[in-house]
């Protein structure tokens, strides 16, 4: 009678010992995995802030961070009035309501950021070099038509 007591409590003991060994094993699958992941966002966030001190001034980097403002409600980072800068989001349309926010907010400080410089000069500069690039394009297409009309009558 004691040894068959004995055997059911060593046999509850050995299921014992094999759950908590497999419980184990499968915390450390959880924490591989968790790392992996925690390795694969590390690597994004860095590439995304890269692409960011590459083509966005520091200044404009710390603005936008200073605008933003995280919200709760969908768990993600916005920027507010951010469809005044004529900027769609994901699945949204500029729509009607555009030309009535513009107005609503009007007198608003523009917190919208453009690399374009607004200096008359400077934006004349760029005219005339883009009239120039536009005038070479053209007078190269009209000699190589030129050319190809020679060499078919020299044939």
């Amino acid at each position: 009678d004691k040894t068959k007591q004995l055997q059911i409590v060593y046999t509850k003991f050995q299921k014992a010992k094999y759950d908590s060994q497999y419980q184990d094993s499968e915390i450390n699958d959880e924490r591989e995995l968790y790392l992996e992941q925690i390795k694969n966002l590390t690597k994004l966030l860095k590439l995304k802030e890269l692409k960011l001190e590459s083509f966005i001034p520091t200044v404009e980097i710390e603005r936008i961070r200073a605008e933003a403002v995280w919200d709760e409600e969908n768990e993600n980072w916005v920027i507010p009035n951010r469809q005044l800068a004529g900027i769609r989001g994901k699945g949204k349309s500029g729509g009607g309501k555009t030309r009535e926010l513009k107005q609503q907010y009007e007198n608003q400080k523009n917190v919208y950021y453009s690399y374009e410089n607004d200096v008359p000069e400077v934006q004349e500069e760029n005219k005339n070099a883009r009239s120039k690039k536009a005038s070479k394009r053209k007078n190269s297409a009209i000699r190589r038509e030129e050319e190809s009309v020679d060499n078919k009558l020299e044939k």
